[in-house]
């Protein structure tokens, strides 16, 4: 399989997937193809034999393959940049500058990435590895998805990658990584970041629409559409709606004189970050309950015994329940940036 000789049929069922539709919290759906699971194997199996090559080439600016902790990295950069902002002072006219956050958004990413591009890359830079990948995405790959009345279509998959496949994320970085290097070659004094399709970029506010229409040329060239109606702005400088740059505004994107949301954390004002937290723990309040009720009786169960309790931390709090290097709780923690 990994030399990429298999016979044509065995390939095209390798290459098949189940296909199942999952709710998006803001609406629509997210395709996830599950393919065959000798298929998944192997290819866990390579994407982790090449960890840590994945790890050097990646870095910077993108955080979400073979970096540990990506994503609080990304979210820990991000604070410090505004953090910092008093160390800047002038621009090379002597005007001040105002840091802003933007977050960009592009349409069905994943699905959407030209897979020319992601062959490409591999030729040059994981030439090995291009037999094996051809094998599934050479080909008009064949989806089932089973209709609420058990009837099952097939969708031919051409474009992008699949997701659900373990390769995904590298797949499609490989072919973000260059446009990400080319904007930040073009904005060298701009923080470029991303979180596979998740992007952050941190720079003077009038940086940002020109930044905006390069980010847009360079997704084009790579079969990505920046959807700015999705993209968001914002800058501990806007206190009111007045501040709000009309330069950025009219692009339309969402600029906010309040915070931002990177990776589903909050960076912002202290009103802003805990009313952000409040709406996430109502919503999870049952299953926050539940388990602070287990944890209860786990307690209660192993006092009375010889057993030591279990070391449980934040009883009740959201640690119960995601990692400690989740940026939510980055955000929460408090913690000097590091």
């Amino acid at each position: 399989m990994l030399d990429g000789d298999l016979p044509p049929l065995v390939t095209r069922l390798l290459a098949a997937a189940r296909l199942f539709a999952l709710e998006k919290p803001g609406g629509g759906v997210r395709p996830i193809a599950i393919g065959d699971v000798l298929r998944r194997w192997v290819t866990r199996a390579l994407c982790m034999q090449h960890k840590l090559d994945f790890e050097e080439e990646f870095r910077p600016p993108q955080f979400a393959v073979g970096t540990s902790a990506g994503g609080e990295k990304l979210f820990r950069a991000a604070q410090t940049y505004i953090q910092t902002q008093d160390a800047v002072g002038q621009d090379a006219d002597g005007r001040p500058i105002t840091r802003t956050l933007l977050s960009l958004d592009c349409r069905n990413a994943f699905n959407e990435i030209g897979r020319q591009h992601i062959i490409d890359e591999l030729a040059v830079k994981h030439l090995a590895m291009v037999a094996f990948f051809w094998q599934f995405y050479g080909i008009a790959a064949l989806l089932w998805y089973t209709m609420e009345d058990g009837r099952v279509e097939t969708i031919h998959s051409r474009q992008g990658v699949q997701q659900g496949d373990a390769a995904g994320p590298f797949l499609f970085c490989l072919a973000f990584q260059p446009a990400l290097r080319r904007l930040q070659e073009q904005f060298p004094a701009a923080l470029v970041g991303g979180f596979m399709d998740d992007g952050l970029r941190g720079m003077d506010e009038r940086d940002v629409p020109s930044f905006l229409t390069a980010a847009d040329a360079e997704f084009r060239a790579i079969n990505l559409v920046l959807r700015l109606d999705k993209c968001h702005a914002w800058s501990p400088h806007w206190r009111s709606a007045a501040d709000l740059p009309t330069a950025t505004i009219s692009r339309g994107v969402r600029a906010s004189t309040e915070g931002i949301i990177l990776l589903s954390a909050p960076i912002g004002t202290p009103a802003f970050i805990e009313r952000t937290v409040n709406k996430v723990v109502a919503k999870h309040q049952r299953l926050l309950d539940a388990v602070v009720a287990f944890a209860v009786d786990i307690l209660g169960a192993r006092s009375a015994g010889s057993e030591p309790a279990p070391s449980l931390l934040w009883v009740p709090s959201l640690s119960l329940l995601v990692p400690p290097s989740c940026p939510l709780l980055v955000a929460l923690s408090g913690r000097p940036c590091t």
